[in-house]
Parts: structure tokens; sequence; C-alpha cells
């Protein structure tokens, strides 16, 4: 799972929740390009990640049934709403809502490969 979050500490907290839950967590770098993306089943995605919407556009050509958890403070500006999240939980969130999304893209990626 990729974690989109600009925010060192948000992310280090998603990431060990992850791992919590039994994910590995792959950290965005900003050394990708649309040649070379990452290889994930689930992005969770803070929409005000520098050209955080545009890596999700690239992953989404490449993987077009890649499920998108978005985690923001902000209500979900346009573009970020044509990324079709399977859930957009707004900061402060609980773990369980968290848990409840995963377990939401987890499925929906399933379905999408069983087809």
């Amino acid at each position: 799972m990729l974690v989109g979050e600009p925010y060192p500490e948000v992310r280090g907290l998603v990431e060990r929740v992850l791992a919590q839950l039994g994910h590995e967590a792959v950290p965005h770098t900003r050394t990708w390009d649309a040649d070379r993306l990452p290889d994930v089943d689930v992005l969770i995605l803070e929409p005000s990640l520098e050209n955080g919407v545009a890596l999700a556009q690239a992953l989404r050509r490449a993987k077009p049934e890649l499920p998108v958890i978005c985690t923001a403070s902000d209500p979900p500006a346009r573009d970020v709403a044509q990324l079709e999240p399977v859930a957009y939980l707004v900061k402060p969130f609980a773990v369980a809502d968290l848990e409840e999304a995963l377990r939401g893209a987890i499925a929906r990626a399933r379905a999408d490969r069983s087809v």
C-alpha cells in the first residue's frame, strides 16, 4: 500500500497502523515518474501531497482498478472527486475508519482482479 502523506508524523502513524493491521506500507518518494511507478494494491493519499493527485492519476493509468483512499482535512476538491476514492477520511479519523476503508479497498481490488 502506497502512503502518499506529506506530513512525516502522520505518514509514520499511518505506516505503523498498516503494519499492525498486517499490511506492508510503501512510503511515497519524489523519485517516481510515469515510467517507474510502484506496484501497489492500494493508494492512501493526502491530496495536498505535492503532485499527489498527478501521482494517483498516473497510477490509475497504469492500473485503472487501483483503489484510492483519501485522507484529508478538507472536503474533496473536484480533481480528487474525479479519482472516485473508495473512501474519503477526514482528519482526524479513527483507526477503525481506516481499517474499514482498507477492507473495502482490498475487497474492490480482489473483485477487479477476478473479473
